[in-house]
């Protein structure tokens, strides 16, 4: 699995973000752009002394596997990937036969679990 640094992701968030464990008016939720940000947004919200999903709900967007290894386990949203992966090579078909690019949204799917 790929790391990075957790405090990459807090850069702009840091000076809103309360390092009490009491609710506040700052922060109280965080939906990443993916599993791993999440995570890492987890990690460094025990740091500062909060608690998920008491303090700060975190939902991520994916559904990695390790969404469901972490404590508590991620609120994710799932994407249809094999059909993500299908619906992409008919396209490029399409596209070198020389028919027009059409536009598609695939439904996704939000996997309800304890971080929010």
């Amino acid at each position: 699995m790929a790391s990075f640094p957790a405090t990459s992701a807090w850069t702009a968030a840091a000076p809103r973000w309360p390092s009490s464990s009491k609710r506040s008016p700052g922060i109280d939720g965080i939906f990443a752009a993916n599993d791993l940000m999440a995570v890492a947004a987890i990690e460094e919200a025990v740091e500062r002394g909060r608690v998920v999903p008491d303090d700060l709900a975190v939902v991520g967007f994916d559904d990695v596997p390790v969404a469901s290894t972490t404590h508590p386990r991620l609120t994710t949203i799932r994407q249809p990937l094999d059909a993500l992966g299908r619906q992409m090579a008919r396209l490029l078909i399409d596209a070198a036969e020389g028919r027009e690019a059409t536009s598609l949204v695939l439904a996704t799917e939000l996997v309800p679990r304890q971080s929010a």
